[in-house]
């Protein structure tokens, strides 16, 4: 791969670990990519584990950093060399190794300048300072012809005492993160991260399908079930008579909007609630719990103006088809058209925001246009009220209402006051039927 190929891998993998919070298991040949991506190594040696752990500990285990060999000065002191190196040397007949880790240039520079005065007095002489990269060290293991005589002995044993139970781990990262037989196959097998990413990309892509059905029910369901109580509350004979009396509409409306926000929150819920035990994982489509919440809140909450206008001129069964289908769906069409690019850019190896889950923060203000088409009709809903609520109506209604509050006083005076100012216009009526 070109450099700038492997850096758009490499920013790839990155962001499929820490987006999707999932591991990645990346067999390579290279140390430096194993280095540049892995936060846990296990490092491979004839098909057997020779150590394992973080990138510290590998570097610690297998000598990884600058290794300073000195011979031994006629004026040899090695406490005083100890003190400067910061560790215990290795004996080698007349020199001695000592593997000090990677060190910051300025450290060296002290290092070397305490090695050069070592050197003028006699106590050290024919200083040699190397690098251990990983990439040498692999090659010392995997090399059956040469043997690193340098490396300790106690070095290897610390190495491989946790091989079983390092492995062990492996196997259980395997089957925490749900990876299928297929996929692990295609992953052995093609040993490419592009391809066994669009492999994942794929099961991503059927996980956020079916989130998206269950929003689409879910918010249908919010706009729908208001709708419904506001249909039946305009057949009331009592709601009748509150707008053919004259009574300001405007305190029954922020009651019944209070009374259906606390219900939009009830209802927002229990519907994350069981969005979660369908979704089986701590994201729900990509998406928090505690987001879900709030996106379903809201659009119940900007469903109720519209819907109440709906509700007042229209049938119950031509306010709930409305609702369902112009508030909810038309919302969810931005989150398909969202879910298809977000396909076309796991296929294209893209790394930029999640296009659905912005289309997610978006979703109950596709609804407000077309509730604002509506707002327009408004205007006739006290005409309206009235042309539907007659006399009679309100006589029925004021009967029913005393028999059935006898215990509030204050109302039936007021029913008794509506029954005298229209019982003489009544009799009138019957006695111009009976000529």
């Amino acid at each position: 791969m070109t450099k700038v190929g492997r850096d758009v891998t490499w920013t790839y993998l990155r962001h499929v670990r820490d987006r999707f919070k999932t591991a990645v298991l990346l067999m390579t040949s290279s140390p430096k990519e194993a280095e540049a991506l892995a936060d846990f190594l296990a490092v491979l040696e004839g098909g057997k584990i020779r150590c394992t752990g973080g990138l510290p500990d590998v570097h610690e285990k297998l000598g990884i950093g600058y290794e300073v060999r000195v011979r031994k000065g006629p004026n040899w002191n090695p406490s005083e060399v100890e003190n400067l190196m910061s560790t215990t040397g290795f004996e080698q007949s007349a020199h001695v190794i000592y593997r000090i880790g990677k060190r910051e240039p300025q450290e060296m520079s002290v290092l070397k300048e305490g090695l050069e005065a070592y050197e003028r007095d006699g106590t050290v002489s024919d200083i040699l300072v190397n690098l251990r990269t990983l990439h040498d060290q692999r090659a010392r293991c995997t090399s059956s012809d040469e043997t690193d005589s340098s490396m300790p002995a106690h070095s290897i044993a610390t190495s491989s005492t946790k091989r079983p139970m390092a492995f062990m781990q492996l196997c259980a990262v395997l089957k925490k993160k749900n990876v299928t037989q297929n996929q692990s196959a295609a992953v052995v097998a093609s040993n490419h991260p592009l391809l066994d990413s669009t492999l994942y990309a794929r099961g991503i892509i059927t996980h956020h399908m079916f989130f998206a059905w269950l929003l689409s029910i879910e918010l249908a369901l919010l706009a729908s079930i208001p709708a419904v109580h506001v249909a039946l509350e305009r057949e009331s004979r009592f709601y009748r008579l509150q707008m053919s009396s004259g009574l300001r509409p405007v305190p029954y409306w922020v009651g019944n909007f209070l009374c259906d926000g606390a219900y939009g929150f009830l209802y927002a819920g229990v519907l994350t609630f069981v969005s979660a035990v369908a979704d089986g994982s701590g994201h729900l489509g990509g998406a928090p719990a505690a987001a879900l919440f709030v996106l379903l809140w809201v659009h119940a909450l900007s469903m109720l103006l519209p819907l109440y206008t709906v509700a007042t001129l229209f049938s119950p069964l031509w306010t709930f088809v409305t609702v369902a289908i112009g508030g909810s769906f038309t919302g969810c069409f931005g989150l398909w058209a969202a879910h298809a690019k977000r396909t076309w850019a796991f296929e294209e190896g893209k790394t930029s925001e999640d296009p659905a889950m912005w289309a997610l923060r978006f979703v109950p203000f596709f609804s407000a246009p077309w509730g604002v088409a509506n707002l327009r009709l408004a205007g006739a809903l006290r005409k309206e009220c009235s042309i539907h609520s007659t006399r009679n109506e309100s006589c029925d209604a004021v009967d029913q209402r005393c028999c059935a509050c006898k215990s509030q006083p204050l109302m039936c005076r007021f029913c008794k006051l509506v029954t005298a100012q229209t019982e003489p216009k009544q009799r009138t009526r019957r006695q111009n039927k009976r000529r």
